[in-house]
């Protein structure tokens, strides 16, 4: 990751996307496959990170890459 030195703003270097950018429930359900039930659900279980703004459910891209790699299923061999 590098930090820009004016904005403290961390970029993840291969993405160059800002880690601390945050995304709606909508957008959340579209990258991975499922309903907004279902991702407000997981969220409100606490099965998924999120972060409440006022009365908004909003998340990080980030945990929504570490949640698909840690529950990728192991291939069978």
């Amino acid at each position: 990751m590098v930090e820009e030195p004016h904005t403290g703003a961390h970029w993840h270097k291969e993405f160059l996307v800002d880690i601390n950018y945050l995304i709606t429930a909508s957008e959340t359900a579209e990258r991975l496959g499922c309903t907004e039930k279902m991702v407000r659900k997981m969220a409100g279980d606490g099965r998924f990170p999120s972060v409440k703004v006022g009365s908004l459910l909003r998340f990080r891209p980030i945990d929504v890459d570490k949640f698909v790699e840690a529950n990728l299923r192991a291939e069978i061999r």
